[in-house]
Formats: structure tokens, C-alpha cells, sequence
């Protein structure tokens, strides 16, 4: 189970929560200019930046110190982070509570799916269990016998043909 939630973690540590710690560790502060608003793509912001000489682009929902994405405008200067040994990586608004997010949800997913896999594996186990120990699927000694004297001592009732629409009653069995 410890070796599941390690490869779990990794899994999905490896998909930002490196870079948002780089970038909260050695982040450098500076400005972007929005250059278009996509509210129909998670409220993502598309921003562009300057790192010396070079321009960058980068894509990603308003995080704080920047406003969220309603007020924005083409044009607005907002805040940024980005990593100064590779100036390609940004991040729109302050590192810290981005990396934060990250972190708590790789932990809850790290304990919770787990935990998800182990709760329906016993659940399924539960099910297989009484299934198998079933009263129905396994003959009961005590019923057969019991339904074998009966049926001696009881009429059995024997059909006529549908167009009489009677039955009568046969002591022979």
C-alpha cells in the first residue's frame, strides 16, 4: 500500500509540483501584459512577458495578487513569477498559495485514492464472501427433507387441461 501512494504521489508531483516549488523557492518577480482572456477554458489567462531581450507566453488562471479573470482587460499589466535559470517557466500571480494547492491535493490523493482502492476491494471482498456462504447456493439438508415428508402427506395438485379451466386433486404420489 506505502509502495501505491508513492507512485501515486510521483505521478502526480511529476505534472507541476516541481516546477511550482521551483518557483516558489527562486521565482522572480515581473510583469506580463494580457494578451487574451479565455473564460471557456477554466478562467485561463494567455499573458505575455519579458525576460531581458526575449519574449515569453504563457497560459494559466489568475492566481492573487492578480484581480480574477472578470475585471481583467487585453492590455492590463499584472503580476508574474518566473524561473530566471529557465525564463520559459511562469506562473501568473504569487508562486506561494499555487504551490500550496498543489501540495494539498497531491497529499489528498495520495491517501484518498489508496484508500478508495482498499475500501471497494473490501467491499468486493464482502460481496464474493456472502455469496459464496449464500444459503441459496448451497443445498440445505434439513429443507430437502423437510419438503420430501411434506410432500407424502399433502395432495399434490394435478392440472387439467387449460379448456376445463379445473383441477383435481391426486392422492398418489
Amino acid at each position: 500500500m506505502d509502495v501505491l501512494a508513492v507512485v501515486i504521489a510521483i505521478g502526480i508531483g511529476s505534472l507541476n509540483w516541481l516546477s511550482y516549488r521551483r518557483m516558489a523557492m527562486r521565482g522572480v518577480l515581473g510583469r506580463a501584459t494580457v494578451v487574451e482572456l479565455l473564460p471557456q477554458i477554466h478562467n485561463t489567462v494567455r499573458y505575455e512577458y519579458h525576460v531581458g531581450e526575449r519574449a515569453f507566453q504563457g497560459n494559466m488562471q489568475s492566481w492573487p495578487a492578480n484581480p480574477p479573470l472578470e475585471p481583467l482587460s487585453v492590455g492590463q499589466s499584472l503580476v508574474i513569477y518566473y524561473d530566471p535559470e529557465h525564463p520559459e517557466d511562469s506562473v501568473f500571480g504569487d508562486p506561494e498559495p499555487i504551490f500550496k494547492n498543489e501540495t494539498i491535493s497531491i497529499a489528498l490523493a495520495t491517501v484518498g485514492f489508496p484508500t478508495f482502492l482498499v475500501v471497494v476491494w473490501a467491499w468486493r471482498t464482502s460481496v464474493t464472501v456472502q455469496t459464496i456462504n449464500s444459503p441459496h447456493k448451497q443445498p440445505n439438508k434439513r429443507l430437502e427433507k423437510e419438503s420430501s415428508t411434506r410432500s407424502l402427506r399433502s395432495p399434490v395438485l394435478a392440472s387439467q387441461p387449460e379448456s376445463l379451466g379445473v383441477g383435481i386433486v391426486d392422492w398418489r404420489v
